[in-house]
């Protein structure tokens, strides 16, 4: 480990734009790096420093710029925002040490952060399905069936793939593993689980929840327990997170009986130039750093972290600490009873959404953030996600189907990788078809967050963060032209997509005369003068009022439904070569301009937006149509903060539409169809509306996997 006068701010934000916790090109510039090489890492939002700042100014700067709809997502930051004080340096000297570290930092919590941090699940009879089904009895060393209000640790790590002792508890070995003394930390369980083990009953918490042994992984019941993820987490009295290593096998290092002292790597970072590290900039380093790990890239690990209350870390060779009030790490002292003030911002109910009113663009970011992150079967994509869609449907009306909310389905399915986009095919499938190919979880790849800022459009606030001196109101508006269906299997009960928002939403929302529903308050803009509403539940702003769903509510059942129906129009078109994205244009793809068939002229009349690796094969043949098929209309007026949308921004002069001031048009998919007929969705994009109009169409009944 290099000492800190030897840090690489270059190094450190490579690997941070490598996570995948940094999308839609939110590449972290390296440009202080070619200076005086300050000692702090940037992270994904922060802008550049005009001028050399001091060391103070700098801390205080680095915070400040991260992106806030970002921190809630980001290891530390969102806590250590919170927090009052910070306790004295220490350094912990061995293993007793830590373990009195780590239930002193439980105790500051049970006894300063109330309700904030802790609240045990009270289970009835209709929540009865969110709950534990089992755990691990610490002391007795066996399954035993989960009681009711009980506390325990849920585990978060990475499974691995060479764990040779016991693997996970199935039908066929459950009675066995209830027997006591059938999960000896000194014999077959992995070592990670077994340290786990030591460190509950060091604690005197009776229970461990760890999945591979609490979900029975063959039973009827594994589903439920996948869409009760969230619930489990956030009902912990304490989440570990086992950050190091490559699976269950590898040590937690700070538990190793022969640890001694704090990590090495902590000690160097204590001072830079002379001077004290300031516990912010140590919190910072420590979130790069988790950036970079295995455990954090992992796709199960990401609901495991957001709704976990409470977390102790296990990094780098040391052990950290983070909760709603603040975070701590191990070269911090114990507290005094004067040293924590009571946390004063107010508790969330959801940390994925906290407000009564859908955040769709907070949903996009969090698809954007899990769906690059790893997953060693393809079956699991919605599996892994589930407790964040189980959550957000207590205010997302109607739910979501395969990963794409109802009440804005017409611009959900609009959705757009950032760059590269790997099919997922599923093994497991009995039939010969996979995940669906319209749904983002049909792909892994980094969804470009900005192609869904038309389902987030009727939120008032300047979410995207552009500057205020070009910012106006997202004018992308999607309007439906077709009626969804969907259905298991593809010959099973089709049901109904209903269209929960009015098209004419946006425009009915400024008329003088419009009348807001119950609950909602009508308002008017200084900035933009137009009308905009708030919801009396949340105190937000937003253009106009949508249906909302009762948050009281138990959580829908998650949908994994592979095939979407419809009658619509298409058509085939041929297109220009392949070109590259413009400079600081709205992805890192591709874009195929679209002519009409036989057409003397060159001008193109649409686009696709094509991912990287579909440009390593032929993808234009002169003699190809391709089929096209209308999926919604669109409009989007001449502004510059539209750009970051639309891959066709700087060839409007080849749209007639243009020269209104509105851009109008059709947006299509470019499908490609099996033998039985099903089409698969290859590229999304968008067809001027005049041109897509004069062309020869057919009405078809499509079915799309």
């Amino acid at each position: 480990m290099p000492s800190a006068g030897t840090i690489n701010p270059a190094a450190l934000n490579d690997a941070l734009a490598n996570s995948s916790t940094v999308t839609n090109g939110e590449l972290v510039a390296a440009t202080a790096a070619t200076k005086a090489n300050p000692p702090y890492p940037r992270l994904p939002g922060q802008e550049p420093f005009e001028h050399e700042a001091t060391y103070d100014e700098k801390e205080q700067h680095d915070f400040a710029f991260v992106r806030h709809e970002m921190r809630p997502f980001l290891p530390y930051l969102d806590a250590v925002r919170r927090q009052r004080n910070a306790p004295p340096h220490i350094v912990t000297r061995n293993l007793e040490e830590r373990y009195c570290l780590i239930q002193n930092w439980l105790s500051v919590c049970d006894t300063k952060h109330s309700d904030h941090c802790y609240t045990p699940m009270k289970q009835t009879g209709d929540s009865a399905g969110s709950a534990p089904i089992w755990f691990i009895d610490v002391e007795n060393e066996c399954i035993v069936p989960a009681l009711s209000g009980a506390r325990y640790i849920a585990l978060s790590y990475v499974w691995g793939e060479n764990v040779s002792s016991i693997s996970s508890t199935t039908a066929s070995n459950l009675n066995e593993l209830r027997k006591m003394g059938s999960l000896s930390r000194k014999g077959p369980v992995p070592k990670k689980i077994a340290q786990v083990m030591s460190l509950a009953c060091r604690l005197q918490i009776p229970f461990l929840w760890v999945d591979r042994f609490c979900i029975v992984q063959d039973d009827s019941s594994k589903q439920a327990q996948f869409d009760s993820m969230a619930a489990i987490y956030a009902s912990a009295y304490l989440t570990v997170v086992a950050a190091e290593g490559e699976g269950a096998e590898d040590e937690i290092i700070a538990l190793r009986d022969d640890q001694k002292g704090c990590s090495q790597s902590l000690k160097d970072r204590q001072y830079f130039d002379g001077r004290s590290w300031k516990h912010g900039t140590i919190m910072e380093w420590y979130s790069v750093q988790l950036l970079n790990s295995k455990w954090i890239n992992r796709g199960w690990t990401l609901q495991e972290q957001l709704f976990s209350r409470r977390k102790v870390i296990f990094q780098d060779s040391t052990i950290n600490w983070e909760c709603h009030c603040g975070c701590w790490q191990e070269g911090q002292g114990l507290f005094g009873g004067h040293d924590q003030e009571p946390c004063s911002s107010p508790p969330h109910i959801s940390l994925v959404n906290p407000s009564a009113v859908p955040d769709m663009y907070r949903y996009a970011r969090l698809v954007s953030r899990y769906n690059r992150r790893d997953l060693t079967f393809a079956a699991d994509a919605i599996d892994a996600f589930a407790g964040v869609l189980s959550d957000l449907s207590r205010v997302f009306t109607s739910g979501f189907i395969s990963g794409l909310p109802v009440f804005c389905f017409d611009a959900a399915l609009l959705w757009q990788p950032w760059g590269l986009a790997q099919k997922r095919f599923n093994d497991s499938m009995a039939d010969s078809y996979d995940l669906p190919s319209w749904s983002w979880v049909g792909w892994h790849c980094d969804v470009n967050s900005e192609s869904l800022r038309s389902a987030y459009g009727y939120i008032r606030a300047n979410v995207d963060e552009f500057s205020l001196a070009e910012w106006y109101p997202t004018s992308w508006h999607t309007y439906p032209t077709v009626d969804w269906f969907y259905s298991d299997t593809i010959n099973s009960a089709r049901r109904h997509i209903p269209r929960i928002l009015s098209p004419t939403a946006a425009t009915d929302a400024q008329d003088e005369a419009f009348t807001p529903p119950e609950g909602w308050e009508k308002l008017r803009c200084p900035r933009s003068n137009k009308f905009y509403y708030r919801q009396s539940l949340s105190g937000d702003g937003f253009w106009y009022p949508i249906p909302l769903a009762d948050p009281s509510k138990l959580p829908l059942p998650v949908n994994r439904s592979r095939f979407l129906h419809c009658r619509t129009r298409r058509a085939f078109l041929e297109t220009t070569p392949l070109y590259a994205p413009f400079r600081h244009s709205s992805s890192a793809c591709g874009v195929l301009e679209l002519v009409a068939p036989n057409s003397t002229c060159s001008d193109s009349i649409g686009v696709l937006r094509i991912p990287p690796e579909f440009r390593k094969g032929d993808i234009r043949h002169p003699d190809r149509a391709y089929e096209l098929i209308e999926l919604s209309a669109g409009s989007v007026e001449n502004q510059p903060t539209e750009e970051v949308s639309f891959d066709e921004w700087r060839l409007r002069s080849k749209g007639a539409s243009w020269e209104s001031g509105k851009y109008e048009f059709y947006n299509v998919m470019w499908v490609e169809r099996n033998e039985n007929g099903v089409c698969f969705r290859r590229a999304i994009g968008r067809i001027e509306k005049s041109a897509w109009e004069k062309l020869d169409k057919e009405i078809v009944d499509t079915i799309i996997g």
